[in-house]
């Protein structure tokens, strides 16, 4: 049985398009739509490797494989020919399913494949690393999936003219069962935000956010020609985090707090991120996260950056947050990881709502509060 999203992605396919992204509501047949193109093509073309990825190793075993072997494959399914130790399902005719998680991206440096699915890709904490590292090694089609609950890297890749973006909503799938449906409708009558995600499958926010869109933050084009003080603030991270810098133009009078990424990279040494840096922030200071004083040290004694360790305490990132909170946020357009972090930068995660936010997705929002919290703003 073929939904209409199934008939969608042939589509894009013939027209050879690199990246195929669906998105949408709940149970529109997204995911199984494209393993179901996946396993014919395999079936068809002898010795194809094709990567399915999701966010970790339990979800992988709830969701791809599970599909996989019930749905996908139901009775022709042989399990003499899985390999559960690495997840492989080798096809008579040489193609391969290779089943994995988004741990990290380095784990897809040298991976090659002929095509791939990545399922609930905004899910992913290095997911557009992970994105990356896939398709510049796969020959042929790469296929994301994800219901759009925040904005996130996807919609660069959107933008493509090798792209092709295709929505859908549970009307898309004929064969839905009516239980299902009713249960999306019941749970949508009170919960705005899951009616607008799962329903009508359409850009949501996450619950919990610690800054929302249009109440604390808003987006500028143009860095501001007037304003009364530039600051500068960084936070060190290496291989998995990476190392942020933003510049702080403030309004004082109109309490606007004009921001700009200036720096977000992985894999930086001090004398790299220094040469990064000093023509960038010329003769200013720029507040750097104080738990590592010997980069501090490093930055300023070897490298010529004028550099302060920031403030912290027990009550110091909620202190921050609170003093940002009370400026009006305004982002440059073209601060694309700072605008990610805004929209997903939350109090809540898979337990529930927490005191504090989770620590995630605030690589350049940490740099923003060393600076508010530094010059008492």
């Amino acid at each position: 049985m073929f939904t209409k999203v199934f008939y969608k992605n042939i589509t894009a396919l013939q027209e050879n398009k690199r990246v195929v992204i669906n998105y949408g509501g709940s149970s529109s047949s997204k995911t199984i739509s494209v393993m179901q193109i996946l396993k014919i093509i395999a079936e068809k073309k002898e010795n194809t490797f094709i990567l399915l990825i999701a966010r970790s190793v339990p979800k992988l075993k709830t969701t791809l494989l599970k599909d996989f072997k019930n749905i996908i494959m139901k009775n022709s399914y042989n399990s003499k020919l899985f390999n559960k130790q690495d997840n492989v399902y080798q096809f008579e005719n040489g193609s391969t399913f290779k089943f994995a998680n988004a741990y990290d991206e380095d784990t897809y440096k040298g991976v090659r494949s002929d095509y791939a699915l990545l399922d609930e890709c905004n899910t992913y904490k290095q997911g557009e690393g992970v994105f990356n590292q896939i398709e510049i090694r796969c020959s042929h089609t790469v296929f994301l999936t994800f219901n759009p609950s925040s904005k996130f890297w996807i919609t660069d890749v959107m933008a493509r003219e090798d792209a092709e973006t295709i929505h859908s909503t549970y009307k898309d799938n004929q064969y839905i069962e009516k239980s299902i449906v009713n249960s999306l409708e019941l749970r949508a009558k009170t919960d705005e935000n899951f009616y607008k995600v799962y329903v009508l499958g359409e850009w949501g926010a996450l619950d919990g956010l610690v800054f929302k869109f249009k109440t604390n933050w808003d987006y500028f084009k143009d860095e501001p020609k007037n304003y009364d003080a530039e600051y500068y603030g960084g936070d060190f991270g290496f291989t998995n985090d990476p190392t942020t810098a933003v510049r702080v133009r403030i309004d004082n009078k109109n309490k606007i707090a004009y921001l700009t990424e200036v720096l977000y990279e992985t894999g930086l040494l001090n004398s790299q991120i220094a040469s990064i840096l000093k023509p960038i922030i010329k003769d200013n200071w720029i507040i750097f996260d104080s738990a590592e004083p010997k980069s501090i040290v490093s930055l300023r004694n070897e490298h010529g950056l004028n550099v302060l360790g920031a403030v912290k305490g027990a009550d110091s990132i909620r202190a921050g947050l609170e003093r940002m909170k009370e400026w009006t946020l305004l982002i440059n357009v073209k601060s694309k990881n700072l605008i990610n972090e805004l929209f997903n930068y939350a109090y809540i995660d898979k337990e529930g709502l927490t005191n504090q936010p989770i620590d995630n997705n605030n690589h350049i929002i940490d740099a923003i509060r060393y600076v508010f919290l530094k010059y008492k703003l």
